[in-house]
């Protein structure tokens, strides 16, 4: 017998390796095909497997389920912190809180999702999981290099706590004491390494300097060495507030003749190691910047020395004097190129002096060290701000996430009150009372389908729309967005304006144009909307405004999800990235024109529809139907809902078994026998859902045909479910009878 692999690899080269740990086939197998054109993937079937994985290869991200045998969730991402670096996700689908408290505390997770999930939501935030991961292990990349820098430096250099235990030593300092590598001082004091009486003040004074805050700058005193010789060092040590000390010890036991340029270098060394210090310190850009310049300016005699970046191909000063430009014809230049990633430039460092002699190797190589510290610290700075970058949008969609899921909620209890509203007002006398209390329904769903539309969360439904009505129906909504001092105009074309295209997608589009639009203008302004032809082929639609305009940089970015333009809080950067998705899905195209101090023009182009526009057939009314035959079981735990279509049901001919409890209903139908055609159930009930309740009457009722509703605008998607059949609340007697007519295939 074949036993499956429980741990399973597909082999992506230059991908992301994500490994995805669960029990269940199914949700392997989804999110694999949600996320292999992106990742390299590999599967396991438990934490166990998942471990063994993880010790024969590296992985970008590890995606795992809660509750699994064996080792849980929490457990695996406890282990796999200890284990390699790769960015931690949990998913359950249970709420158990004390398990998110473990993962957070000992597997320090990087998010926690819970199912069911959206797929667009979960490839988001794995993506942001591996460049997390990325720009993680590019930081830390960055901390090894300032630790080689430090390493390279002949001084003797370590950093202490507040108890006087080293944090970081390099390697002359090591060698000094006879110690083999810097790593193994760490969290070690001077009498714990050497217990000696040069050793003992070591101690006393480094803890002086910590708690009294007392420096020593460069006194001159021997020092013993691992060889037993004695060498004279200058010492300085520095307090760092609330933290500890640095200690600079530097060899100064040179011949005489040499003394000046031993002294001239060490002097250009010490600077150095400050300006490391800084860096290593976490120090501002400013901050290191403003340093290099005043070293630079000492240790090279230089008479302009400047730091700048380059902006759009033009250089920016950040510190010093002096201009970019200067050709030095008068004296000496020198120069050193400041690089953010490789080879990648951002700015230079420059110096010159008025006097013509040149600058010498040494103090070219000088230049180049400082050059070299800057850079640094521009990475770090860079990943710092790519690392938050990715935070804010992470929390972005978590925020966006939850007002859709809120949305959705509303809607649910608003739209059953709509049904009882509406399907009441139909069992009325006919006339204008009746009239007034139905096109108030239906206003009240259109509302509610447009909060849904803003939460993201409908059901999308391609269908031929007319521009020109479409734009006419939304101007209300549109005027709404806008000041008092905008004037808003609206131009529809002289002939219809057909294409296939979400009505309610359409809004959305229109709304965050709109608003943009709003945003972009100061004062007394106007923004015009426009349906035109373009051709033959294609109709369009123009929102254009008398803003601020664009930036030519800005527009190349302009439809990327999560870039903006406005402050940090007042916009999410997903507007313009969710009208450009809609337009393509629609098969359109989606362009923007736009000048500085003029204003912006967006342009959607969209296929002519091909489909025959015909009237829709005259709905048929309750008196034209025909008296039906056979017997329906209807569940809805709203029990107004339930009399209401009860009621409906009944008057038109059909045998009704009514009930609020879904448990009450599968009771029902195991004593009806074979009198039962039709099962017309709710989707979200208590207990016993809908779904759950359908496949327990169909066992009981292998005929039986099913009807679901629900107040939620997403269509309930079930794979094995033969008859997908779906009636959205809020909906009418005559939709409901109409429905019931369809599946039993009666006129």
């Amino acid at each position: 017998m074949t036993i499956a692999p429980r741990v399973k690899e597909k082999i992506h080269p230059d991908k992301p390796v994500i490994l995805i740990v669960d029990d269940e086939p199914q949700i392997l197998a989804t999110l694999e095909d949600l996320l292999e054109d992106d990742f390299e993937i590999v599967t396991a079937s438990g934490g166990e497997d998942a471990l063994g994985a993880i010790a024969r290869r590296e992985f970008s991200v590890v995606l795992s389920d809660q509750r699994m045998p064996g080792l849980a969730g929490d457990q695996l991402l406890k282990e796999t912190r200890l284990r390699c670096d790769a960015t931690r996700v949990l998913f359950t689908g249970y709420s158990d809180i004390t398990a998110v408290v473990r993962a957070v505390n000992d597997g320090q997770i990087y998010a926690y999702v819970s199912k069911p999930w959206k797929a667009s939501e979960m490839k988001l935030l794995v993506q942001k999981a591996a460049d997390y991961h990325r720009l993680n292990r590019r930081y830390l990349q960055q901390a090894e290099l300032l630790d080689r820098l430090m390493d390279q430096f002949p001084d003797q250099i370590y950093f202490k706590d507040r108890e006087g235990r080293f944090l970081r030593v390099n390697r002359a300092f090591s060698e000094a004491l006879g110690v083999s590598g810097p790593s193994n001082l760490t969290g070690r004091t001077h009498l714990e390494v050497l217990d000696s009486p040069q050793s003992r003040e070591h101690h006393l004074e480094d803890m002086a300097v910590i708690h009294d805050q007392k420096m020593v700058l460069d006194r001159e005193e021997r020092w013993g060495i691992a060889t037993g010789e004695t060498a004279w060092m200058s010492v300085t040590k520095l307090p760092m507030t609330g933290s500890g000390l640095v200690c600079i010890a530097r060899d100064i036991h040179v011949r005489k003749q040499e003394e000046q340029r031993i002294l001239d270098h060490a002097r250009q060394q010490h600077f150095l190691a400050g300006l490391a210090q800084l860096a290593l310190e976490g120090m501002d850009l400013q901050v290191v910047c403003d340093q290099a310049v005043r070293i630079l300016s000492d240790c090279l005699a230089s008479d302009t020395c400047g730091i700048f970046c380059t902006v759009d191909g033009d250089p920016q000063k950040l510190a010093g004097t002096g201009c970019p430009d200067s050709d030095g014809a008068s004296g000496a230049e020198a120069s050193a190129p400041i690089v953010s990633q490789g080879s990648k430039p951002w700015g230079f460092l420059r110096v010159s002096r008025l006097e013509p002699r040149q600058f010498t190797e040494g103090e070219s190589g000088f230049l180049g060290l400082v050059s070299s510290v800057v850079s640094l610290v521009v990475r770090r700075k860079i990943a710092q701000e790519e690392l938050e970058l990715s935070q804010r949008q992470l929390f972005q969609s978590q925020k966006l996430e939850a007002i859709g899921r809120m949305a959705g909620g509303i809607a649910h209890d608003f739209n059953n009150i709509l049904t009882i509203i509406g399907g009441n007002a139909e069992l009325l006398p006919a006339g204008a009372e009746q009239d007034e209390i139905l096109q108030a329904t239906e206003k009240a769903a259109a509302l509610v389908q447009q909060l849904l539309t803003f939460a993201r969360n409908q059901t999308v439904i391609f269908q031929p729309v007319e521009l020109n009505e479409a734009v006419r129906r939304d101007e209300r909504l549109l005027r709404r967005l806008v000041s008092e001092d905008i004037r808003l105009t609206v131009t529809t074309s002289a002939r219809p304006a057909w294409a296939v295209v979400d009505l309610g997608q359409l809004t959305q589009i229109l709304a965050n144009l709109v608003s943009n639009a709003r945003d972009a203008i100061d004062v007394n302004g106007e923004i015009f909307i426009r349906v035109f032809h373009e051709g033959e082929s294609q109709v369009g639609l123009e929102v254009r405004d008398t803003g601020t305009g664009i930036s030519l940089e800005d527009q190349q970015k302009i439809f990327q999800p999560f870039f903006t333009t406005k402050p940090v809080g007042k916009g999410t950067g997903l507007g313009l990235a969710t009208c450009y998705g809609i337009v393509h899905q629609a098969g359109g195209t989606l362009e923007v024109h736009s000048e500085l101090g003029v204003g912006t023009s967006f342009l959607i182009l969209l296929p002519v529809s091909k489909q025959a526009i015909d009237p829709l057939p005259t709905q048929q009314t309750s008196a034209q139907l025909t008296v039906a035959q056979g017997t329906v079981l209807l569940v809805d735990d709203e029990e107004p809902i339930v009399r209401l279509f009860a009621r409906v049901l009944r008057k038109a001919g059909y045998l009704v078994h009514a009930t609020p409890s879904s448990e009450e209903a599968l009771q029902l139908a195991q004593t009806l026998g074979e009198q039962l055609d039709i099962l017309v159930s709710d989707t979200v009930m208590p207990n016993l859902g809908g779904r759950e309740l359908a496949k327990k009457v169909k066992a009981l009722h292998p005929e039986v045909k099913v009807l679901m509703t629900s107040g939620y605008s997403e269509r309930p998607e079930d794979p094995a479910d033969e008859e997908p059949n779906f009636l959205a609340k809020p909906f009418s007697g005559e939709e409901l009878l109409s429905a019931v007519a369809k599946l039993l295939r009666r006129p």
